[in-house]
């Protein structure tokens, strides 16, 4: 089992925040369209390129948004 300083987690965890911050600026800017749109466009960033969660799971935060 790795043992991870508290340094390292800070890092890995500032790394996702930024990555996420470029996420949503992208989406922001480009994101024409409408509800529709955006939330299409969210699906295929976060569910097919970065796999960061399941379609199912994809769906279920947006069923709970509504």
């Amino acid at each position: 089992m790795q043992d991870h300083s508290e340094a390292e987690r800070e890092e890995s965890y500032s790394v996702r925040l930024a990555e996420l911050a470029r996420l949503y600026l992208k989406l922001g800017t480009i994101g024409f369209g409408g509800p529709a749109a955006t939330i299409a466009m969210m699906e295929d960033e976060v569910v097919r390129r970065r796999h960061w969660i399941t379609h199912e799971e994809f769906l279920d935060f947006l069923e709970r948004q509504i």
